[in-house]
């Protein structure tokens, strides 16, 4: 099966906050930068699962 990757905006917005606070939060060391390929943040699936986790469960 493929992975699924996501730019900052679309990880973003499957977690449910904006860019700006996804990108505030690796700025402030909250969340690990995702890979960068070419010149494009890339966030894959199993990153966005665990943020909409921590964020339901209030640790972030």
């Amino acid at each position: 099966m493929a992975e699924r990757f996501y730019t900052t905006g679309e990880a973003a917005k499957a977690i449910g906050v904006s860019r700006q606070t996804l990108q505030t939060w690796i700025a402030d060391g909250k969340v690990t930068p995702p890979r960068i390929i070419g010149n494009t943040r890339v966030w894959i699936q199993e990153q966005v699962d665990d943020l909409k986790r921590q964020r339901k469960n209030g640790k972030k």
